[in-house]
């Protein structure tokens, strides 16, 4: 069981400089891109993500996403997530999650039961297809 959640508590800002959100784009070796994110994806940063995500895939890039240094996501990140993976699939530019996550990341992906619906690349490089709840490859 998990611990209950506390609720989070942010400063009201409109100004998107002091929101804790990176999206690093780096070419792969073998042609590929990595997408990598860190901070907090939330409703007000997801789009941010989607646009980065949507033009890599548009590219025919095979893309890997890095969530690993993730440190909060909502439902909205969530589903920039799924809709990419959507979107890829069937393209020749496969989206598929690194599978270092960070523990927030792979607590909503279990939760919501969507691990085995993603594809997922290991350190060296191998693509599997879902996970167990456990982040274990099936």
């Amino acid at each position: 069981m998990y611990p209950p959640v506390r609720p989070r508590q942010r400063p009201m800002t409109t100004n998107p400089d002091e929101f804790r959100f990176f999206v690093d784009t780096s070419p792969l070796d073998d042609g590929g891109v990595l997408v990598a994110v860190s901070g907090e994806l939330d409703i007000a940063t997801s789009p941010s993500l989607e646009d980065v995500l949507a033009r890599e895939l548009l590219t025919g890039h095979r893309v890997e996403l890095d969530l690993s240094n993730v440190e909060f996501i909502d439902s909205s990140g969530l589903s920039v997530i799924i809709r990419s993976f959507e979107q890829s699939d069937g393209r020749d530019s496969p989206l598929a999650l690194r599978s270092e996550l960070s523990p927030q990341v792979h607590r909503l992906l279990s939760m919501v039961g969507v691990m085995s619906r993603l594809t997922f690349v290991a350190p060296d490089g191998s693509t599997k297809p879902g996970m167990t709840g456990n982040g274990r490859s099936v």
